[in-house]
């Protein structure tokens, strides 16, 4: 079987265990799991986001077991480019909501687009009851 890499981009602010079951089930997916951190002027989660520096989250991302390589990127598109996985692994919450610029890169380079963790879990949720406490 050929060597695949596995690519999930994303905040990961507050890390939490739905991000820790997409890293394992994105990294069963393949070889090597490589993440794209996206940076702090990227993110659009409204104000006082992201909570965490983007230094931070990408620390305590690469210190997943499952997690070869990290880096920061300011889109999904950037890291598609940086890494030219085989397979693009997104959250169930995803599915239907692929950018359509991902979308038509990975259709051109032959890059599989997959999905996983029918569990749900969302930082921002996380966020919203901390701030309400």
């Amino acid at each position: 079987m050929p060597f695949r890499r596995i690519l999930c981009v994303g905040c990961f602010d507050i890390l939490h265990y739905g991000h820790l079951l997409h890293l394992e089930a994105s990294y069963a997916m393949g070889d090597e799991l490589v993440v794209g951190i996206t940076r702090n002027r990227c993110v659009d989660k409204g104000a006082g986001r992201p909570y965490n520096d983007e230094r931070l989250r990408a620390a305590l991302v690469q210190a997943i077991w499952c997690v070869e390589k990290v880096r920061l990127v300011d889109s999904s598109l950037q890291a598609l480019k940086l890494f030219n996985p085989d397979i693009f692994a997104l959250g169930a919450d995803y599915k239907g909501n692929v950018l359509p610029e991902d979308r038509a890169y990975c259709k051109r380079n032959g890059i599989k687009i997959r999905f996983t963790n029918k569990r749900r879990m969302s930082s921002t949720d996380i966020y919203d009851r901390l701030r309400q406490r």
